[in-house]
């Protein structure tokens, strides 16, 4: 999926203008951001509390509306915040449609990741890829369509394809459960599911904070543009950064189900992410220039510089993302918000810093925290595990 993602940028980068790229990247932003927000820790809560409720229908609907309210809100938050941001984005409030369409598009995006935690409960995570696929090939469908929008039109197709892919992912789930809602479950019970997940929300809400507040420091302050050089070359990085997220994930899965193999499976992921980000890392860095040249000139002239600093910050965004899954497998939330918060202030303070010198400080300064992070991280992850010299051993072979 990460694939379509760099694709739908690719075709943004050539139908639309810098500044609409910019302009529409920071809408995004503040979209996830709004949708992260607006979970309240019930995606989470969803997967610990559904698969043993008497009516899962219930339960999902009633989330499904409690996080709606909160996005509609934020989303009215947000319009009035952004035009204080940057005069830009006047454009959101000219009319009542394009108002009413951001707030709408908002809230209703926002319930993706509350849908995808309620099939992954029920075990049906093909369902959640195969709603991954609907929102890639529908908004880069209607990136085409909407050209003559500018900067909405690429939030409107994002948003849009967010709208039908949640369409589609809840009558997956419909149809999986088969039945109509009796009301059973009571609303303070949906509260006591966000109590039991708050330290996991507010862990993601800080982990997610620096990469999202970035393309809105650089509108508010450099502009548009820049905010689109950030936003095409952070879309590469990303590439890089989700090795070691998927092995991570492979590697939660196996220390959830036996503990005694953490420390044999960690030292094999860390064996594994070495060996394809020392390629990974070496292509990017080499074919920058050409690989950028794809977006377009501009931005291989003015994301160069960036995206080396970026993809020079994926080994320790590895240590960071693998310290994070060792750290949750033994339930220390406390421990990761400590090691978030500490990585979210840093990247913040050091954008503000270092902003004068355009979007290679914001890379500066990305580099700077994330191996500030991983010092932390370890320091933390070393506190709860010993590897022994046999693991070590097993490690070799």
């Amino acid at each position: 999926m990460a694939a379509l993602g760099f694709v739908y940028w690719l075709v943004a980068a050539h139908q639309y203008t810098s500044m609409e790229v910019g302009l529409a990247a920071t809408l995004i932003y503040v979209m996830t951001f709004i949708g992260l927000l607006s979970q309240l820790g019930l995606n989470v809560g969803l997967m610990r509390f559904l698969p043993s409720a008497t009516d899962k229908l219930d339960l999902v609907l009633k989330s499904l509306r409690l996080v709606m309210l909160t996005g509609v809100f934020l989303s009215i938050v947000a319009l009035i915040g952004l035009r204080v941001l940057t005069s830009e984005l006047i454009f959101l409030q000219r009319s009542v449609f394009s108002a009413g369409l951001f707030i709408i598009l908002m809230s209703l995006a926002a319930l993706g990741p509350t849908m995808d935690s309620a099939l992954i409960a029920l075990r049906r995570s093909k369902y959640v890829f195969w709603k991954g696929a609907i929102f890639g090939i529908a908004k880069l469908a209607l990136i085409w369509v909407l050209v003559p929008f500018g900067a909405f039109g690429i939030f409107s197709s994002w948003g849009m394809a967010a709208v039908l892919a949640l369409a589609a992912s809840f009558i997956m789930f419909k149809s999986e459960i088969g039945a109509q809602p009796d009301e059973s479950y009571k609303q303070r019970e949906v509260m006591g599911i966000i109590r039991y997940s708050a330290k996991n929300y507010l862990a993601a809400v800080i982990g997610n904070l620096p990469i999202l507040a970035i393309p809105i420091i650089l509108m508010g302050l450099r502009g548009s543009e820049d905010a689109a050089y950030f936003s095409i070359a952070m879309s590469v990085a990303l590439l890089l950064y989700s090795i070691p997220l998927a092995i991570c994930s492979s590697l939660f899965a196996e220390g959830s189900t036996s503990s005694e193999r953490i420390r044999i499976e960690t030292l094999r992921a860390v064996k594994l992410m070495l060996i394809i980000l020392s390629f990974a890392v070496a292509f990017v860095v080499v074919f920058r220039y050409a690989g950028l040249g794809l977006f377009g000139i501009e931005y291989a002239e003015n994301s160069s510089d960036l995206l080396v600093l970026l993809a020079l910050s994926s080994p320790f965004v590895a240590v960071n993302t693998l310290s994070w899954t060792l750290l949750n497998l033994k339930q220390q939330v406390g421990s990761i918000i400590i090691a978030v918060s500490f990585n979210a202030g840093l990247v913040i303070s050091l954008s503000l810093v270092m902003i004068d010198k355009g979007v290679d400080g914001i890379g500066l300064a990305w580099l700077i925290s994330q191996a500030a992070t991983s010092a932390v991280y370890i320091a933390l992850v070393l506190r709860h595990y010993r590897f022994s010299a046999r693991s070590r051993e097993e490690f070799s072979q």
